[in-house]
């Protein structure tokens, strides 16, 4: 790109966003109750028309604008996008969507854009939803009913809201089209979220906002850069499955942020102004130099999709940076980061990880480099600030406590925020010493989702779409692609031989058995006209699917079709033939050795029968859209390929398959293909179609869906835990700011502090102590609710540090990262065995029930799996849980510190998923001491039993004290000698009448002691409750 090159998104800026605004409304028809789709679900329902299309074809929108308003109409009929400098197109072909005549529109728009988004996956679903319409989040679980009034009525207020919107404001005479565009965005999410993209289970997890929003976002920066350079039209056109894209990552560490605060009110502006950034970068790129949208951010920045040949300027750079520099007064800065180009957003993952290690290359080319050491005759440096850590703070700057803080902190983090906080006493404190217990301890809580292998597309093959006999689909596949697709003889006999049975019989042989020389003929016969048959199979294996030269079978036409019903009645014949030749004794008699190679033979046409043909039956739709767009098998292929494909499966492919499919050309070389590879091939294949697609809509769901799952806890857990503020009471418990009595409001206020904002993969937020236990429970059964369809496959990891509310709050922060467990493999934390899932029946709604959610949703690893499928976390495959056979899960984890001291935050260190002795500097009681930790995290089942360490102890302190002491001490006394430990601590028990399995520990060896030593640990030292 050059400067030339932003001008000219500045200049075409108007026409991309209207083509936006045109995308994102292309699925009005499906608001529609009267379409196929949605009609038999509610009752005494008039159709206006049957399909989506009709919609625009049949007038239909035309009229129903023209109802609202004659501007309206006027103004949509009317508009027209230059895509361009010599390519107009009229805007109201951007609505139509398919049903426009527009090659660009077909082609790039929906072809290339629209079905790779589509809710409807590879493999068609069989099944409709049953009872009623509903809406699953991303794993399954009931999120809510499709309501009636989503559908006419409110596509009528839709309307009469954007004629007012735009008459008031002026904008039928002069348009804003960035105004018209939010605006439009932002009445689409409240109504399209609350509507279905399919009425087929299990595909009700994407909603039609979804779909919309990500063909929108992937149209639009496949149009950004076309704007730019329009040299890849024309293949987009002819080829639209090739179009690409990538994500751009504008990378800041959030969390780090945080970790600077001492106060609360510190933490709350990093909070805030990270906020704030994310909102000018969205706009920037989104509006001012609308190169894609925003599709996901969380702690470690934010990430826009653009096109497949984006690079970024330095001047784009520039303005980016320049946001960071003024938002902060040049405190840090980003790192960027560009994915490769890929036909979907699965490589997000890939920046994800980098993210770490992308923190530490912050573009500084804006930072000042001057450190501005002025000195002065009463003014001189007296060190950096204790909270940026980057300004030079002087002896006149205000001190803060007894803390060194720049004039930018102070009067922007420090008395700024309690200026903002004095207007709205209701929300969040940011009073640490509102939060304290009687023990002057404040809980910090981290909740983080394990979620790489989600969003990287590999565990989406654990939920199927259809649920199908895989070894009957799998040999279908491998024996149509062997038969017609391949150069592989699988015939290869020589039946020459069966050309002289005639000159094997005696005369009055041939008048008794005449009739037997004709049944042998035929089977030669019958062998190479199947053996030509083939050949001529093969030889137009490129052939396009609307070929239409033979009567239709089955509502298909396609010469392909009729290929395989004639190589089936072929088939069926020959077998036959051959079964009357081996039952004659006769014949056998005569043929001698060639009778094995007919038995043989049998088997070989049992071996390749095909019992139906894969295309038609388990993907209809994808069949029926090659057929339309007028493509070929390969085509076929490719589709399937090109939005299913990871870094993983294209190493798969590439290291099974090694040049003998053609990515760049979209072309597969059959005649290179041994019978190994349509194996690879067919498995991938039967996969990519019975497993749930990673489009990129479905992508959006499940960060979604974790997303809300943290709002939730947020609005509906911690929301409800309410302090009451009194001005006494405020003076008391904060006397260093008892000059704003007056100003307190007397009343409740939510007893928390968030301490970043929710994002898809985690939350950190503050709590009282005495909340904790009841938070976990809560949050637990939230995510029973929510999630059980995938328990065991999406780990939700909970992290608890305590610590004084004199100590500054970085110190639990920092210990909260550590404790948050970033593990590097899912294979570390994996727990395999029989009945390692809870009962969750009583979390299931009744119409998950009705629609077998279970069937499609509940498949884990195991060894002896029904579904083989590739790439899955333990490399093994899935089936249907059940409590008798082994499985594999990835457990949810608790674990928990107290920091009595700075330094103890050191003792949070993970080694494949379990607390490790890390530094070799500790003393050797500090080594015992966090050798006694390596039972931590516990599992939610596990820690389940602490609730009856506490329930049994709560009135016998003394016996639980003396227990404890018997414990450390033996420990270390007995370190070599576990036996001795063993019969000690098994005595001592006994003796005290204590059965230690009520606390779920197994035997009295050194690892099952250390748990009631944390338990101990957990509610006497950590929260204080015993």
């Amino acid at each position: 790109m050059s400067r030339l090159d932003l001008e000219k998104l500045k200049q075409y800026r108007d026409e991309i966003l209207k083509a936006e605004i045109g995308a994102l409304l292309f699925n009005l028809g499906k608001t529609h109750i009267g379409i196929g789709n949605w009609k038999d679900y509610f009752n005494n329902v008039q159709s206006q028309f049957s399909r989506y299309k009709d919609y625009y074809q049949n007038n239909i929108f035309e009229n129903e604008l023209e109802s609202i308003s004659q501007d309206l109409k006027d103004f949509i009929i009317n508009k027209q996008v230059k895509i361009s400098d010599s390519k107009k197109i009229d805007w109201i072909e951007f609505f139509k969507g398919d049903a426009s005549n527009e090659n660009f529109i077909q082609k790039v728009f929906f072809r290339g854009c629209e079905n790779i988004n589509s809710g409807i996956d590879k493999g068609s679903p069989k099944e409709q939803l049953k009872d009623k319409l509903w809406l699953s989040n991303a794993f399954g679980s009931y999120k809510e009913e499709i309501d009636e009034k989503y559908f006419d009525d409110a596509r009528h207020n839709f309307f009469c809201k954007l004629n007012f919107f735009l008459q008031t404001n002026n904008y039928y005479q002069n348009p804003n089209w960035q105004e018209i565009r939010n605006f439009i965005l932002k009445e689409i999410k409240k109504w399209y979220s609350h509507l279905l993209s399919d009425n087929r289970f299990p595909v009700n997890d994407v909603s039609l906002f979804d779909q919309a929003y990500m063909t929108a976002s992937m149209f639009k920066a496949v149009l950004s850069q076309l704007v730019i350079d329009n040299s890849k039209l024309s293949s987009y056109q002819n080829n639209p499955s090739s179009i690409k894209w990538r994500i751009l990552g504008i990378q800041y560490d959030k969390l780090g942020l945080a970790e600077k605060g001492y106060k609360p009110s510190q933490i709350m502006w990093y909070r805030d102004i990270s906020r704030e950034i994310d909102k000018e970068i969205q706009d920037l790129l989104e509006i001012k130099y609308p190169i894609g949208n925003e599709i996901y951010k969380d702690e470690t920045g934010i990430y826009f999709i653009v096109g497949e040949d984006f690079e970024l300027l330095s001047e784009l750079k520039q303005e980016i940076l320049k946001i960071f520099k003024n938002k902060t007064d040049d405190e840090f800065y980003p790192s960027f980061a560009l994915s490769k180009a890929s036909r979907g957003l699965m490589n997000l993952t890939t920046l994800l990880e980098q993210a770490k290690e992308n923190f530490l290359k912050q573009d500084l080319s804006l930072k000042n480099k001057n450190l501005c050491l002025e000195c002065g005759e009463n003014k001189y440096p007296i060190g950096v600030c204790q909270v940026c850590k980057t300004r030079i703070v002087y002896n006149t700057d205000k001190k803060d406590e007894d803390k060194n803080i720049c004039k930018f902190c102070y009067e922007n983090k420090t008395k700024g925020r309690l200026d903002k906080w004095i207007e709205n006493q209701k929300d969040e404190t940011i009073w640490i010493d509102e939060i304290a217990d009687d023990n002057n301890r404040v809980a910090l809580i981290t909740l983080k989702f394990e979620l790489s292998e989600w969003l990287n597309g590999d565990l989406l093959s654990s939920i199927m779409v259809r649920n199908e006999n895989y070894i009957k689909w799998l040999n279908n596949i491998k024996n149509f692609l062997l038969i017609f697709y391949s150069n592989i003889n699988i015939f290869n006999y020589n039946l020459e031989e069966l050309k002289n049975f005639k000159n094997k019989l005696s005369n009055d042989e041939k008048r008794e058995h005449g009739n037997k020389i004709g049944l042998v003929n035929s089977i030669y016969k019958n062998f190479n006209d199947l053996k030509n048959f083939i050949e001529g199979i093969r030889s137009n294996r490129l052939e396009k699917f609307s070929k239409d030269n033979i009567q239709i079978i089955k509502g298909f036409s396609n010469s392909l079709l009729k290929a395989y019903e004639e190589y089936m009645l072929k088939v069926s014949n020959f077998q036959n033939n051959i079964i009357t030749v081996l039952e004659d004794e006769f014949i056998i008699q005569k043929l001698d050795s060639e009778t094995q190679i007919l038995l043989d033979l049998k088997d070989k046409l049992d071996k390749y029968k095909i019992d139906n043909i894969f295309i038609t039956k388990l993907t209809e739709d994808m069949y029926k859209g090659c057929k339309k767009w007028d493509e070929n098998f390969d085509d076929y292929i490719f589709q399937l390929f090109t939005s299913n494909l990871t870094n993983k499966f294209e190493t798969l492919i590439n290291s099974n398959l090694k040049q003998k499919i053609d990515f760049e050309n979209r072309k597969i070389l059959w005649e290179n293909l041994t019978e190994d590879d349509i194996e690879v091939l067919s498995k991938i294949l039967l996969q990519f179609i019975l497993r749930k697609n990673p489009s990129p809509a479905r992508l959006r769901r499940i960060w979604d869906t974790t997303n809300e799952f943290f709002n939730r806890v947020k609005s509906e857990i911690l929301d409800s835990y309410k302090g009451y503020r009194t001005k006494e009471g405020f003076a008391k418990k904060i006397p260093d700011f008892e000059h704003l009595k007056d100003e307190i409001k007397e009343g409740e206020f939510k007893q928390y502090i968030s301490i970043i904002d929710p994002t898809p993969i985690s939350w950190q937020f503050i709590l009282p102590t005495n909340r904790v236990n009841d938070a976990i429970k809560k949050i637990q059964h939230l995510y029973k609710k929510e999630v059980k369809y995938v328990y065991g496959k999406l780990p939700l990891h909970i992290g608890i540090v305590v610590q004084n509310s004199k100590f500054p709050l970085y110190i639990g922060i920092k210990a909260l990262r550590k404790i948050r467990r970033d593990i590097k493999d899912w294979q570390d934390i994996k727990l395999e065995g029989k009945n390692l899932l809870p009962n969750l029946e009583c979390y299931e709604e009744i119409v998950e029930q009705n629609n077998n959610a279970k069937e499609y949703y509940w498949l884990y690893e195991c060894e002896n799996s029904d579904y083989p499928f590739y790439n899955l976390p333990s490399k093994k495959g899935v089936k249907k849980y059940n409590q008798s056979d082994e499985f594999i899960i990835y457990p949810n984890t608790i674990d928990f510190e107290f920091l009595d001291s700075n330094s103890r935050k050191n003792d949070i260190y993970y080694v494949k998923g379990k607390r490790k002795l890390f530094l070799e500097s500790y003393d050797n009681q500090d080594k015992i001491n966090l050798h006694l930790k390596s039972n931590r995290p516990y599992t939610w089942e596990e820690f389940e039993y602490f609730k009856n360490f506490k329930e049994f102890f709560k009135n016998k302190t003394a016996l639980m004290h003396r227990l404890v002491s018997l414990i450390y001490s033996k420990i270390q006394d007995w370190k070599d000698n576990e036996e001795s430990f063993k019969m000690f601590m098994k005595s001592t028990f006994k003796q005290n009448e204590i059965d230690i399995q009520q606390f779920g520990i197994k035997d009295y060896g050194f690892n099952e002691m250390k748990k009631f030593l944390d338990m101990f640990d957990y509610y006497h030292t950590t929260l204080k409750e015993i």
